[in-house]
């Protein structure tokens, strides 16, 4: 691709493949042309590259590319990371996390159970729960993740916790070891933006990121102008990434103490169960999924509590089987 430089100065580069961002070029771009590789999954796939002026205000119309890559005999392998956190460092967090490292426990024993659909392979899961799941926990297994994770892979992100939106719109998870002291702390934790940034070193053109986390009623965020709700899309939109979210405001994240676990992983369970497979087909996609969920977490939310908890749930457009569901 060639770039030329309008007279603002020549910016980042933005490359999608099939609506994830592809992370890294080895050179900053510059006037002139500029090359990079990008390994294709099997199929038909959408390239679609932007680039930006220097202020990052001004972007060029996106120049898009439809391809075929290869086919291949290899099978696919399902991958996931499940972080739980009910035991924060800090005290004062663990309002409303009490099943939050059962509820990760519980989805990783789920989906290898179910998850062998779109895959015939299955990696061995890696679970960080409590003190294991410190910033530099997260953040190293999602790097080794990066090498292990294949173009044609199944990669799931779940994370369960404590998450907020900072004045600034981005999402935030709270690792095990983060401490609150004033809204600026908040920058301590896992944002939107890194986040998306090791997700897209993640090669997979398949990927979940399911988040069971709530807004911590401790924090005292004035003049917040973007919720959640925002914050989550801004997160989806930036990665990419299928975004599952149990929220949609900032209220909590409601937990039933009947089933101890947090109302919307219980429902998510039943869907990669089968429950969510409407059309009978054995497989349950993600869209399936979403729609399952939503009615649930509505009507179960409703009934313990008389409160609509209403879920998130961003495809980007795209919609592929998320586990099988034993009806064929």
């Amino acid at each position: 691709y060639t770039l030329t430089d309008q007279g603002g100065g020549i910016g980042a580069v933005q490359l999608r493949l099939n609506d994830k961002l592809v992370e890294g070029r080895a050179n900053p771009p510059r006037p002139g042309l500029n090359t990079h590789r990008v390994p294709l999954p099997p199929g038909r796939v959408k390239l679609k590259l932007t680039a930006y002026g220097r202020s990052g205000l001004v972007a060029s119309i996106p120049a898009q590319l439809e391809l075929e890559g290869a086919a291949t005999s290899e099978a696919p392998t399902l991958h996931l990371l499940a972080v739980g956190i009910s035991a924060y460092q800090d005290r004062t967090l663990q309002q409303g996390v009490r099943f939050a490292a059962g509820d990760a426990t519980a989805f990783r024993d789920a989906l290898m159970a179910a998850g062998r659909a779109p895959t015939t392979r299955v990696a061995e899961p890696v679970l960080l729960t409590d003190a294991q799941a410190t910033g530099d926990g997260i953040r190293a297994a999602l790097r080794a993740m990066a090498g292990r994770v294949r173009r044609g892979d199944l990669f799931v992100l779940y994370m369960a916790g404590h998450g907020t939106a900072t004045i600034q719109g981005d999402y935030t998870f709270l690792p095990q070891d983060f401490h609150y002291r004033n809204s600026d702390s908040l920058r301590e934790g896992l944002g939107g933006e890194e986040l998306s940034t090791l997700l897209s070193r993640i090669n997979s053109n398949k990927t979940v990121v399911v988040l069971d986390t709530c807004s911590s009623g401790k924090f005292s965020l004035p003049a917040r102008s973007l919720g959640e709700k925002v914050a989550i899309n801004r997160l989806a939109d930036m990665s990419g990434e299928v975004v599952f979210a149990a929220t949609s405001d900032e209220r909590l994240a409601l937990e039933n103490p009947d089933s101890q676990r947090g109302i919307y992983t219980g429902a998510l369970l039943r869907a990669l169960a089968g429950q969510a497979d409407v059309d009978r087909d054995g497989m349950v996609g993600v869209r399936e999924a979403a729609d399952f969920v939503e009615k649930e977490v509505i009507r179960i939310s409703m009934q313990l509590f008389g409160y609509r908890q209403v879920p998130i749930f961003n495809s980007n457009g795209q919609n592929f089987p998320f586990s099988r569901s034993g009806q064929r």
